[in-house]
Formats: C-alpha cells, structure tokens, sequence
C-alpha cells in the first residue's frame, strides 16, 4: 500500500469525463447554436469547484478568455457580489490601455459596482434613487462583454450560485436572453441539494430551462471506481482496500467528505462519524498558532483580505505569513487569485462553517467586534462589499447601535449600485433594530418614517408588495392634523405602490392624499399628489384624470417644479387623446417631451414617447402608431426602461399590426416582449401581452396556447381592483369560447364583461367589441339551434339588447366624443351585421362591414366580413356566381395571413356549397407560392432562412422567435413539402419557385438581416 502523503485533493482530474465534454463543446466558437450558460449541478462537495477548475483550463486552452467571481454565504446581502469579483479578474488581466478600450464609454456606469475602475479624477459617487437605473447598468455591462468578446471568446464563471443575492440573479437572466449573438459563456455552479421550493434560485433555473439558452450539467457521486482512482490520486499509488471500502461506505461517493476522511490521517476504527468532526480533525493537526488564525478567520467569513486578517488576529506579518503558509499547504486556506489585495478564503464553505460553531459564544461576539472594529478603519475592501459586512459584523456582534448605523449606510450604498433587493434587506433590518436603540434618530441622518420611505422606494423597484406595508407603517407614525403635507405625500406613495402591487385601496390612497395636500399656496407637494392621482385616474375617468392633470401642471409650473410639469403634461396629453381630443393630446405630449428632455427625466421623455403612439392608434392612424411606438421601445432600451415602459409600448405595437393584418409582425414584437423583460414588466404590459398574445394565437388558431394566455390573464384580473383586466380577461374567454365551438360559455363571459363595462362609460370603445363578441355568440347559439324556437328567440332577445346598447353609446361618442366617430361608426356596423345572422343572414350589412375595414387597413376583419356576406348571400339562395368574389376576396386573405380557423371556415363553406375557386398563388416578396403547399407567412420566412443554410437558432435571431417556435417551423416545413432534411426542402423550394436561386448559395455567416418589424425600419 502507498504512503499518506500530505495531499488532501487530487492533483489528477478524476472522472467526469462526458460532463467535461459537454462543456467543452459549448464554449463559444462563433457559431450561434451555442447556449449562453452552463449550469453545474451537484449537492455541496460532489466536485463542483474542481470541475469548475479543469472547465476554466479548458476553456483558456481553447483560446478564451476567462474570468471569474463567487458568491458568499454570510447574512449580509452583497449586491452583485461575483459580478464585482470578475470585475476585479478582469481589471488585473487586461493592460490598461485594453481595459480602457473594452469599457469605453460604459466605464462610468461599470465603476458604479468597482469604483476601482471610476475614469481618472471622477468619483464614482453613489447613484440616485431611480429604480430604472439598474436597467442602465445592465446595459452597460452587456455591452462590455460583447467589445470583449469580439477580440476573443469570453467564458464568465459564477461559483456557489444558489448563494447569490437577488440582483446578481436578475443581472444572470437577463445576460442569458441578451447574449443570443456574442461568443460569452456563462458557466454557474450550485449546491442542488440546497435549492428548496422557496429557494431563490428555481425562478432563474426554471426561465433558463424554459429559454432553450442553457446546458445543464449534474456532477453526480463517485461510484466506487471513480474513487478508487481519487484516493489512488492522492496517496501516490494504491490505497488500501479496506481504507477504500471504509471512505466510499461513510462517504457514499462525495469527493469531498471522501477527501477529508482521508485526510483526518486517523484509523479506520477511529474514524468520527460526522463531517464536522472529521473537519475539526484535519484543524487540530495544524500548529497551535495556525489554529488560532483558523478560528478568527471563521468568524470573517469564507474569504478575507490580509490586512483585515492581520488586524483582527493581531500578529506580526511573519507569524501571520507562517501561519497562512502551512494552512495552505495543509488545504485548508486557497489563495484568491486576481484581487488587488492579496485575499485568502477556505478551501471548502463547510469547513469554514464547522470550525464557527465549534467558537465559544462570547468568542464570536469578540470576533465580529474585532472584525467591524477593523473594516470601520480599514477601506480597501470597496464600498458595498466593505458595507455589507460591516453591518453584518456589527449585528452579529450585538452591537445594535453600530449596527443600525451600518445598515443604514449599506442601504443606501447598495442602493447607489442599483442593487434594490439587497438595500431592501439592509433597511428591513435597521427597522427591526430601530427599537432596540435608544436614541436611535439621533444617531442616523434621517428618521424611522424616511427609513420606511426608503425601504418602500427599494422594495417597490424590485415590485415587492412589501412596499405597501413600509408606506402604511410610515404613516402610522405621522399625525396628519399636525403633518397634513408629509401624510399625504405618504399617501401618494401608497396609492403608487398599492397601484404596482394590484392591491386594493388605490383611490382612497390617492384621494386622501389630495386631500391633506393645501392646495393654497401652490407647492410642490400638491403638485406632486395631483399628477400621482392624474396618472392613476388616466385609462379609466379620463376626463377627471385630464382636470387634475392640467391642475397639477398649473401648480408645479407655479413653484418651477419641472419635472412634475413633465410627468403631469404626459398625463394630461394621454387623457385628452383618450377622450377624443387628439390634436390637443399629441400637442400636450410634445410640450412633455421637451420639458422632459430640458430637466434630463428620461422616464417621463419616454413615457411621453409611449403615449405618442397609443394616441395615434385611438386615433385610427395604425402605421404611425406603430413606428411610434417602435420609437418610443428603442429609447426606452437605450435608457434602460425596456422592461417597463418599453415592454408596455410593445405590447401596443403589436395591438396595431394585429389590426393590420401584419401578424408576423406582431409576433416578433410580443417576442421582444418576452427577451426585454423575461421575468415580467409592470402588471398592466404584461396584462397586455397576454391579451395580445391569445388573440394572435386564436387567429392562428393555436387553441392551446391561446388557454395558457387567456389563463394567465384571468389569474392577473383577480386582484385586479379597477376591473379592467376582468373586462380583457372575459372578452378573451368568450373570443376562446367561440373559437373552440362553445357559444353558451362565450355568452356567460360576455354577460360577466358587460357587468364590468356598464360602470365605465370611457371604455366606449372596449364596449362596443364586447357587444360585438356578445351578438356573435348569440348569432352562434340561434344558429346551432335552427329548429328550436324558443332557444333563438332568446339570442335574438340577448343580440338585441346588445345591439340597442351600442346604438346608445354610438349617439354619446358622435356628441362627446366626435374625433372617434368614424372608429364607432365602423364597429356599429359590425354590430349590427352580426345581429343580421339570427335572422337568416343579411349581406348587405357584412358588405359594409368589409368596406369599412377595407378603408381601416385591417385584412383578418375584411376577409371575416366577406365570408359572412358569401354565407348571407348562399344563404338567401343567389348563385354561387354571386357569392364566388366574397369568398375569393376572404380565402386569399386568409391564406395570406396564415389565418387557418378562419381559412378552414371559408373552405368549410366552399365545399357546402360546391363553390369553386382558381388555384391561388398569393404574391410573397415578389415570388408565387404554390396554393398546394399552404405554407404560413412564417413559414415562407423560416423557409427563406433554410434555403440559406441557417440553423434554427440563427433563424430566430433574424426572425424574433424562440429557438424551439423556429424548430417547429421547420419540422412543419418539412412536412408539408415532404422533404426528408433541410438540404432537400430548399432543393424543393428551389424547384417550385417558393425561393429565389441566389438564396441557396448565401452564406449561413451572411450579415444578418435587420431585426425590427418593417415599420420601426420605415420610420427610421
């Protein structure tokens, strides 16, 4: 049998070989099939950390550069904590001059999380409160990894994941969506064991899984073999069989317990049966000193700057080196490399861990006092991260007093970095300290209701509903008799936060806080509680909302207070368009964007922006309204609100390219939705999406998918307090209703919308789409029931109510609301043409009907219209010569739009009434399409992609889908032109004239196209 040696790991990379192989071939090469994260999985000592380390090897030997960070286990919540390591890897990697050019202008924005790299002579300082700011950073660091990488693959590597904080893992997913075209890979390793059902983590593994953008590697006990070849490793030959047997018996395969039973150098016999006491074991054969070093760097935490070290353990740098050098030897301390202090952490977190415990209480207590003692003197370790342990130190020192003060600063810190989950935390717990301090106040620059105001601020950034409940105890602790100003700003506050959050109380909040406000003199408080009320009230009483708009604009004109101007004027621009007055509206939104833009409020500058194109889109101007709000997305990425505001304009783009007939369009719009903003935006964009999204998939006739979002909606609307949500809910349940056959639950869902409709008179136009849904459904009814009297007296009673309702409102829009008369007279026309189907159909009507969408620009409704007059007119028994135009006009449209229900109806009639029609062959891009092989526009497109040689995930790069829709285009391609690969569909497409020629020979690395809908391109 060998020899122990001191060697406690293998110096041979043992097993994994297939895992090592998997991970080798992602690393990036240029080609866009590859995923942007690697996930390494396993329970806490399986490996992870040495298979991170031979990975990274392998990745520096494909030519890539690497850089890496880890995150820690303590109570205090570091923001962004391995991103700042890698930082600090990549500063010390890169000369200078390299440096400089990889941060570029993005220097300043980056320096927010490493003042280190701040440009020269300008202090990094510490960032407003501007919960959008961290969108910007986002921004920036993406677009350093991408200059980074167009030198040299780039790999990231993230140790310890599952202990992240919230914005690292926010920061994770978004990297993961963006970097679909940049040689970056990220590689992410976690304790499997650890990630409960609560766990922070699962939201970002389950959105990865669900991207199609990631590799997941799971690093699994050793057998039996594996470990024989790791103690083989590490004793220098072979290891004794009976020594064998014992390790993988208590150690059941896991390299690490494995490692440090050997390493305990005890007899078999001898052997402790818990983990922490083998750890203690392998302590306890150090040196006495070395020892004592050991267990004042437990109480630091897993890793530990020298200095600080040397300060707190109080010796002498030769007794300390001695002391580190035969901890390193030993394994139990690794020196940290690319940190601008020499640093050293524990081999293992849980080694760390067991010698903590085994501290005396009051030992620990004096170690984090020594500790926050040091690092209040000692800088070196940066801002957050010196912060965040500071006040960790102190709390577990039980110094309340220092620690509140600590927590405090953290916050705000953190805050400063845009880490918001984290300055959340820090001020949490300076508020459950804040009774256990005495003179609390006096100690800190702000007081316990600021304080509550900052942790509703941070908490309502990272849309927690906590916000709610910090702002309630706030106001708890002021008498509004005596503060009438501060309780209704607190109000305003709540009335913002309960709005985010859907909770209820949002029109008492806002009115009490109008109320408290004086509005004599004029001041900026009332301002400010006028354009908060103004922005809620808008979309629903807008001609309230447009009085306290022009109210507030007044006043904070009054006390110079320009960018509440700013927010009240985009207001007040939105609900005077709302109701009808569009040239006023647009002209109050341009006077926003230029107050915006004068007092740099980029929030306001883009939701002005946003409104600019929901105007036009009331407005009935489809196309402008569209590449407004393709405008107002592109400013809203470059400022870093594209998960909010510029989501919202989107889902707004897409609603006009439906009306448009451009579906394809549209779909890529509601895709930039999803990569913008993969955990969600603000409840009323992601409302919209779903909304959005059913009605494109019922058109496309995607049933199943059409019920996830109508389902999706359905869960938003039950806490939805105003009740617009309920409306767009019931609508898209009764349109399902009706696309899947099932007219009675489409008559319940209108019936439940209506409730909702009738208590507000300025959805006039959401009113006349319910009625139009109702009146359908009834036709539906009476028509499945020819023969029974009393079922289609009853439609026909339910129709004409509807109907009579529309009327009504028909005659309040032409006196109140004149601007939106031609949109109303169009939608009562549609009304009445499907109250004519109860009757035996009438064609006149549903002629109409099409010419009035025809003038419109919406071809689903046009080809809808023209199918009903052809059923009308066969109906009224004309021939078939009369009705064959309809049906031509309303099957082309169909085909064209990739509309299959609507296209199966129109052939379902065709075939009823033996009407024949020419071989179609509609124009796609100046080419023929074959009618035999009814490919979709989509298709068409994915089929051009095919024919030059790109994979699925450069396909749906240039087209705005997912990986897994291309690759279900393409199945569905090869399908419908029986063609056995990719090769022989283009051969195919080439053949039957579906492609031009040079198609086929362009290169599969060709510039890819421009990526926008066509009418962000145009208005560019």
């Amino acid at each position: 049998m060998a020899a122990m040696v001191g060697r406690v790991s293998s110096a041979t990379f043992v097993g994994r070989r297939p895992e090592l192989d998997r991970f080798v071939a992602a690393l990036p090469d240029g080609s866009p099939d590859r995923p942007s994260l690697v996930l390494v999985a396993g329970e806490a000592g399986v490996g992870k950390s040495r298979f991170l380390q031979e990975a990274m090897l392998r990745a520096r030997e494909s030519g890539a550069r690497t850089v890496q960070g880890g995150c820690v286990d303590i109570s205090a919540s570091l923001a962004y904590g391995p991103i700042v390591e890698a930082l600090r890897d990549l500063a010390d990697q890169l000369p200078a001059a390299e440096l400089e050019r990889a941060l570029a202008e993005h220097r300043g924005g980056v320096a927010r999380l490493l003042p280190d790299l701040a440009p020269p002579g300008e202090p990094s300082g510490s960032a407003s409160m501007d919960r959008f700011a961290q969108g910007r950073l986002y921004e920036h660091l993406l677009s350093t990894l991408r200059r980074l990488a167009r030198e040299r693959p780039l790999v990231v590597a993230i140790e310890d994941i599952h202990w992240a904080d919230r914005s690292t893992l926010d920061l994770v997913t978004f990297l993961v969506h963006s970097l679909r075209d940049a040689p970056v890979l990220l590689i992410a390793t976690y304790r499997s064991d650890e990630v409960h059902r609560s766990h922070p983590l699962l939201p970002m593994l389950a959105e990865a899984e669900r991207s199609n953008r990631s590799e997941r590697i799971e690093l699994r006990r050793f057998n039996r073999l594996e470990l024989v070849d790791l103690l083989n490793a590490i004793v220098g030959g072979d290891a004794d069989p009976e020594l064998v047997d014992d390790v993988f018996e208590r150690s059941g395969g896991n390299a690490f317990f494995a490692e440090e039973l050997l390493a305990a150098g005890v007899g078999r016999r001898d052997v402790p049966h818990t983990l922490r006491d083998v750890l203690l074991a392998r302590i306890a054969i150090l040196s006495r000193p070395t020892q004592e070093v050991m267990r004042v760097a437990a109480a630091g935490g897993t890793t530990l700057a020298t200095t600080v070290l040397r300060l707190v353990a109080g010796l002498e740098d030769d007794r300390l080196t001695a002391a580190l050098r035969e901890s390193v030897d030993r394994q139990i301390l690794v020196v940290n490399q690319g940190a601008n202090e020499e640093t050293y952490g524990f081999r293992h977190k849980l080694m760390q861990e067991a010698i903590y415990l085994d501290l005396l209480p009051g030992e620990r207590t004096r170690l984090h006092a020594a500790f926050a003692e040091v690092l209040s003197e000692h800088s070196g370790d940066g801002g957050a991260s010196r912060s965040a342990q500071l006040a960790y130190h102190w709390f577990a020192a039980n110094d309340l007093p220092r620690a509140l003060v600590a927590s405090v600063e953290a916050g705000r810190v953190a805050d400063g970095s845009y880490g918001f989950a984290e300055a959340f935390a820090h001020y949490e717990r300076a508020l459950a300290l804040w009774d256990q301090v005495p003179d609390a106040e006096a100690r800190l620059a702000v007081d316990r209701i600021q304080l509550h105001e900052r942790a509703g601020q941070s908490a309502a950034a990272v849309r927690s509903a906590r916000a709610v409940s910090h702002i309630e105890a706030a106001l708890a602790l002021v008498d509004p008799d005596t503060d009438p100003v501060r309780a209704g700003l607190l109000y305003e506050r709540l009335g913002r936060y309960r709005w985010l959050s859907s909770s209820p109380g949002t029109v008492a909040a806002y009115t009490e806080a109008v109320r408290l406000v004086p509005a004599a003199p004029a001041s900026e408080a009332r301002a400010r509680v006028l354009a908060g009320l103004a922005q809620y009230l808008n979309g629903g009483d807008d001609v309230e909302a447009a009085a306290v708009a022009q109210d507030a604009v007044e006043t904070a004109r009054a006390v110079h207070a320009a960018d509440i101007e700013a927010h009240a004027l985009v207001t007040f621009g939105s609900a005077r368009c709302n109701v009808g007055w569009v040239a006023e509206g647009l002209s109050a939104l341009e006077e926003a964007k230029r107050v915006a833009s004068e007092v740099g409020d980029m929030e306001d500058l883009v939701r002005a922006h946003k409104y600019t194109g929901i105007c036009l889109s009331a407005a009935q101007q489809l196309d402008e309204g569209a590449a407004a709000s393709f405008e107002a997305f592109e400013l809203a990425r470059r400022h870093g609100l594209a998960q909010s505001h510029g989501a919202e304009a989107l889902v707004h783009a897409a609603w006009n390219l439906l009306d448009l007939g451009r579906l394809d369009e549209a779909e890529r719009a509601l895709d930039l939705v999803e990569r913008y903003a993969p955990q969600g935006a603000s409840a009323s964009a992601t409302a919209a999406f779903h909304d959005a999204h059913a009605w494109l998939a019922i058109w496309h006739g995607k049933l199943d998918q059409a019920r996830q979002h109508v389902e999706a909606l359905e869960r938003m609307a039950r806490r939805d307090e105003e009740g617009q949500l309920k409306l767009w809910a019931y609508d898209k349940r009764a349109s399902l209703a009706i696309a899947e056959g099932r007219p009675l639950e489409a008559r319940r869902a209108v019936q439940q919308a209506f409730a909702v409709t009738e208590k507000h008179d300025d959805w006039a136009d959401h009113f006349a789409w319910t009625c139009a849904l109702g009146i359908r459904a009834e036709a539906d009814i009476a028509s499945s029931a020819r023969r029974d009297t009393r079922i289609r007296a009853e439609a026909s009673q339910i129709a004409a109510h509807y109907l009579a309702e529309v009327h009504k409102q028909h005659q309040h829009v032409l006196t109140e609301r004149p601007a939106f008369a031609t949109a109303w007279a169009r939608l009562r026309t549609l009304c009445e043409a499907e109250a004519s189907r109860i009757d035996g159909g009438d064609p006149d009507p549903w002629a109409r009907a099409a010419d009035a969408f025809a003038d419109l620009g919406s071809p689903w409704w046009v080809a809808y219209a023209r199918f009903r007059q052809a059923e009308a007119l066969l109906a009224g028994m004309r021939s078939r010569a009369v009705a064959r135009p309809a049906l031509a006009e309303a099957h082309r449209i169909a085909l064209e739009l990739g509309a299959t229900p609507l296209r199966e109806l129109i052939e379902g009639l065709l075939r009823r009434a033996r009407v024949s029609l020419p071989t179609l062959a509609p124009e796609r891009n100046g080419r023929r399409m074959p009618h035999r092989f009814k490919l979709t526009r989509r298709e068409d497109e994915v089929l051009q992609q095919v024919a030059a040689g790109r994979t699925n995930r450069q396909i749906a790069e240039s087209l705005f889908i997912t990986e897994k829709t291309a690759g279900v285009h393409v199945s569905n391609i090869l399908a419908k032109l029986d063609a056995r690969s990719r090769t022989e569909a283009a051969a195919i497409a080439l053949h039957e004239g579906l492609i031009p020629s040079a198609n086929i020979v362009a290169s599969p690395n060709a510039r890819r196209p421009e990526t926008l809908p066509v009418c962000a391109r145009q208005k560019r």
